[in-house]
């Protein structure tokens, strides 16, 4: 259909159309970057936890129970090349 017999159909003005075609498209691409904007964080929280992981397992291998707070301080403690001690 064109856009003569498809305003026709819906019984609104040409500019009305146009109009109602832009709200829709400003929609979708807020919606679309909003979906983006959640992919990114997933992807960005995965890599970060896999590589803290990685990180953590070469500084302190020997499999020891830690607690966050440790982990934390030991990854810290590696990434500003300071020792650190753990209880």
């Amino acid at each position: 259909m064109n856009e003569i017999d498809i305003t026709q159909k819906l019984g609104i003005s040409f500019i009305e159309k146009k109009a109602i075609l832009a709200m829709i498209q400003s929609e979708l691409k807020d919606k679309l970057i909003h979906e983006i904007n959640i992919w990114i964080k997933d992807y960005v929280d995965k890599w970060l936890s896999k590589y803290y992981k990685s990180l953590k397992k070469s500084v302190y291998p020997s499999g020891q129970q830690l607690t966050i707070a440790e982990q934390v301080a030991v990854v810290e403690s590696f990434l500003q090349k300071q020792p650190v001690s753990i209880n």
